[in-house]
């Protein structure tokens, strides 16, 4: 599976969108993770159905800050397991389909006595996991 991560640091002005389209038709990825998007669901969603990805879970912006999106073309299946501000985790069925694999997207606050909370639902999401 091809996986694309990237800070956007704002999704909203046509450039990005732009050239976030030109990566995605140079390296055909079959999931993006984007953080910092600072835009809200509705908007998101426009930008996911443009660039052709199907599925996609969304944690929109608090105040324009923040905001993560992970998207993911049909004939992928993946089962999100947790989404929140600092990270999406998901279940990823591949071959062979009947043994998923974790997949956790991570964006935190720069701040530490804000990363605590990161660290914390790791753990929850690792112990309720147990494959790889």
């Amino acid at each position: 599976m091809i996986l694309f991560s990237w800070n956007c640091r704002g999704i909203s002005q046509a450039s990005v969108v732009r050239h976030l389209r030109a990566i995605v038709q140079e390296f055909n990825p079959e999931c993006i993770f984007l953080t910092e998007t600072k835009v809200g669901v509705p908007k998101m969603q426009d930008i996911v159905n443009s660039l052709g990805f199907l599925h996609s879970e969304i944690v929109p912006a608090v105040n324009r800050s923040g905001g993560l999106c992970l998207c993911w073309r049909a004939g992928i299946d993946i089962e999100i397991t947790v989404a929140n501000e600092s990270h999406i985790s998901a279940l990823v069925f591949s071959d062979p389909a009947e043994t998923p694999w974790l997949l956790t997207c991570v964006y935190t606050s720069p701040y530490k006595h804000l990363q605590f909370h990161l660290w914390d639902s790791l753990a929850q999401t690792s112990v309720a996991h147990a494959g790889p």
